[in-house]
């Protein structure tokens, strides 16, 4: 589902969508990419790198104690496939953690431009079997521990060195997790906010997407998979679910005013249910994670999975209008089919008829190792006044990945409610809790009776519409906390979702845009769009 490696810049995104090899790159596909050769239990060098992920498996499997339960936060741990790498130069640290806190794995660093008498075929491996122990912990935050590192014990002396069978071996410590007393751990759902800016130097270049010949970094929201920081070192290691459970959840960082929550599912194996419904059924948000049954692949006919994701979401089996738009077309907002770098499908589709009909747009994923598939869906209607096709489009360029299902709700915990749309042009305010705003009104050509209102002439019209009402005189409005905004062309073309600080960056000095405003009874700003106008 990715679009490609570029192993020289970065080996891509080893995120958790559910599993080793789920969203993410597994320890076999790192080292495929790399190109390593790592020695078997009996030090011979693999043919293939099949090999050599059943070397490193048997080997962790010989040194590790097989433990059923323990501490939480090691249970958590153990959940997981540690990797230290920076994606170039086919080196990595990988390992696994036992819920009793103790831990085993491989250091490997192949360079096979390094030869010697008796090792030219081959050439070097910097290499090692390493164990380890957790002795004890602190919580530092909710989703923050730091744990203690005891002294890590090696198959072989670091600093030794051997040739064997036309490599040779240089013994060396386990990268990443020397120089230190202890580790950070990150729990999946940290906030990316949260995380250390020296972390996610290490972890961003896994989060990206390409929009033609750009690199565009899209990271996430929440931390999708748990993470291990070295601080003095400033090494930041990732990792890859372990569990057959589902892992991974799609959220939106923006709630839309007035939704309810319907219904809250999280079922055993990871999957859910969650909908959110405005009071009177004037629109929906649907955010579903569930399983298909085979053949119903996403890269397999994406149509055919669209349709299936339809049903599994809403239950319709006639929905009408349906239409697909996949990544690999020519798109001029790249976010409708874009979730932190990973391909998606946005689908549109029609429900019911006359006064009952429901419109739909969704963003589609599926993570094809694991068969988990997610739909993420906004349903309005046709005739409402508060949300529109455009706004439901947007909603979608707000999504992103957690490793936690505390937000799979789309409800706005707040309460507030819209109680009027207006458009307006907007300018920034004299501070952030605020915008500068001239009320205006959009007419159509065909809207007769307000074309003689305001005494147009349709010859003087433009594109079939004209703009009444400005007269240069802005009103300051208060917003309310975490005020959103989305302008049709933000500097980021993943996310056009920014708040007030955002805005006054994106309209620069004296600037100002056209936007759909929703307020609440109070007048405050509650959320805000750039409509596309011809």
């Amino acid at each position: 589902m990715k679009k490609g490696w570029k192993i020289a810049a970065v080996i891509g995104t080893v995120i958790t969508l559910a599993g080793t090899t789920g969203c993410g790159l597994s320890f076999q596909k790192i080292l495929q990419a790399a190109g390593a050769q790592t020695p078997s239990t009996e030090a011979a060098v693999p043919e293939n790198t099949e090999d050599v992920t059943a070397a490193v498996t048997e080997k962790q499997t010989e040194t590790a104690e097989v433990v059923t339960d323990g501490d939480p936060l090691y249970q958590e741990l153990s959940e997981w496939q540690f990797i230290f790498s920076s994606g170039a130069g086919g080196w990595s640290t990988d390992f696994t953690v036992n819920p009793d806190g103790s831990f085993q794995g491989v250091y490997h660093d192949s360079d096979m431009g390094v030869t010697g008498p008796g090792y030219e075929e081959y050439g070097t491996l910097y290499y090692s079997v390493f164990t380890g122990q957790f002795t004890d912990y602190t919580k530092v935050s909710e989703y923050v521990y730091e744990v203690s590192l005891g002294e890590l014990q090696y198959e072989e002396t670091p600093g030794t060195e051997e040739i064997k069978e036309g490599t040779r071996y240089v013994y060396s410590e386990a990268y990443g997790l020397t120089g230190t007393d202890s580790l950070i751990v990150y729990l999946p759902g940290t906030p990316i906010a949260d995380l250390s800016q020296a972390y996610l130097s290490w972890v961003n270049m896994t989060w990206y997407t390409y929009l033609s010949d750009d690199f565009v970094e899209d990271t996430p929201a929440e931390l999708p998979f748990c993470g291990l920081y070295n601080e003095p070192q400033e090494a930041g290691i990732f990792s890859e679910s372990l569990s057959e459970k589902n892992t991974g959840f799609i959220i939106n960082s923006v709630h839309f005013p007035g939704l309810q929550s319907q219904k809250a599912e999280l079922y055993d194996d990871g999957t859910y249910w969650y909908e959110d419904m405005e009071p009177a059924g004037m629109y929906r948000v649907i955010n579903k994670c569930f399983t298909l049954p085979n053949g119903y692949g996403i890269n397999e006919n994406q149509d055919r999975f669209a349709k299936a994701c339809i049903e599994e979401t809403t239950g319709a089996t006639d929905a009408e209008g349906i239409y697909v738009i996949s990544a690999d077309m020519d798109l001029s907002l790249p976010a409708k089919t874009q979730i932190n770098g990973w391909n998606a499908l946005q689908v549109s589709w029609s429900e019911g008829q006359n006064e009952d009909t429901m419109n739909y747009c969704a963003c589609v994923y599926q993570d094809t190792a694991k068969g988990y598939s997610y739909c993420y869906a906004v349903g309005y209607d046709p005739d409402g006044d508060i949300m529109d096709g455009e706004m439901a489009n947007f909603l979608l360029m707000s999504l992103s990945l957690s490793g936690s299902p505390a937000h799979l709700s789309s409800a706005d915990e707040s309460g507030a409610e819209p109680e009027k749309k207006t458009l307006a042009y907007v300018k920034s305010g004299p501070a952030d809790s605020t915008i500068l705003v001239d009320e205006v009104e959009m007419v159509s050509i065909s809207d007769t009776e307000k074309m003689k209102e305001y005494n147009i002439d349709p010859d003087d019209v433009t594109n079939d519409y004209t703009i009444v009402g400005a007269d240069g005189k802005y009103d300051e409005y208060p917003l309310v906390d975490g005020c959103t905004f989305y302008v049709q062309f933000a500097e980021n073309p993943l996310h056009p979702n920014m708040d007030a600080s955002g805005l006054r960056e994106h309209l620069g000095r004296g600037g100002q845009c056209l936007m759909n405003l929703y307020l609440n009874g109070e007048g405050r700003v509650l959320l805000a769009y750039e409509p596309y106008t011809p």
